[in-house]
């Protein structure tokens, strides 16, 4: 089982705003299966009522998250078979108290820091983006907020920010398409849990776990093994064709998710059987 992920979103900057429209329902839909994972935690941050914040995930198709920050009450609720108990109260979160809360989550939950993800686009999110969580900023986010971020954090920490571009799942990267395409930057292999939710899996279908190489001798080409820096069921001549390989992500492959070329679920036969598979520019695979 992979580390627990702590998702922390600005509710009211991505999913309060995008509730209504039509074009974002796709990406709650992938939030709802992402959701179903229990190595997912979602946590919500908002400044409105816990009342309006139940009738807004009551009316759509958001999930329901594991915990509740409510920030105007300085208070933080955890959500256990649709009943929300209230487990923190403000007396000790008065100084920033979103950041006082995400790091009573991590410790209380004895989660990983290198493993949350905090997604927002306001000004008042700035302590977030800059404390050392992987932080993602929307896509239509305010130029000067951007510019901000940028300007805050160190070098070294820049690798843990990212602004939603756009064009993941065919979604423009706004409000809550963000949460997907950065979730899915720092963790690759999410992207396979937003597409397919968990009663496929229990209906018996498995994922194949791989690592994919690109090419830099054959252009185009992409070469896809089982365990990344394993390359010792891979013939030596094919090797010699690819020549230097670049490593690009692991991710985990299932059949209904279609992949660039080929049939995944033939790929993923290949992948168990043989230990590797050939992605070529000319829409055609090999096995040797």
């Amino acid at each position: 089982m992979k580390p627990k992920i702590l998702l922390c979103i600005n509710f009211d900057h991505t999913l309060l705003l995008s509730a209504d429209r039509t074009e974002y329902q796709s990406a709650h839909r992938y939030l709802q299966n992402l959701a179903q994972y229990p190595e997912i935690l979602l946590a919500y941050l908002t400044d409105q009522s816990v009342g309006l914040i139940q009738s807004v995930l009551q009316d759509h198709q958001i999930p329901t998250p594991n915990f509740l920050i409510q920030t105007q009450e300085l208070a933080i609720y955890e959500i256990k078979e649709h009943c929300w108990h209230l487990v923190q109260n403000g007396s000790s979160m008065k100084k920033d108290p979103k950041l006082a809360a995400i790091y009573y989550l991590i410790e209380k939950n004895s989660l990983d820091k290198n493993y949350v993800v905090f997604v927002g686009g306001d000004e008042e999110d700035l302590a977030l983006f800059i404390n050392g969580f992987k932080g993602v900023l929307i896509c239509n986010a305010a130029s000067e907020i951007k510019q901000k971020i940028l300007d805050s954090l160190p070098e070294e920490k820049l690798e843990n920010f990212y602004i939603a571009r756009g064009s993941f799942l065919g979604l423009d990267g706004n409000y809550s398409a963000a949460i997907l395409e950065g979730l899915a930057h720092f963790f690759p292999y999410t992207r396979a849990w937003m597409e397919v939710d968990t009663k496929s899996y229990q209906d018996g279908v498995a994922l194949q776990s791989c690592a994919i190489y690109r090419s830099y001798k054959k252009e185009g080409s992409y070469l896809y093994i089982k365990n990344k820096e394993d390359f010792s069921q891979v013939p030596e001549k094919l090797i010699a064709i690819l020549g230097k390989l670049n490593f690009v992500m692991e991710l985990e492959l299932h059949p209904s998710i279609s992949l660039a070329q080929g049939n995944p679920q033939e790929i993923i036969n290949i992948i168990r059987e043989k230990g590797y598979f050939l992605q070529l520019p000319q829409s055609e695979y090999r096995t040797s």
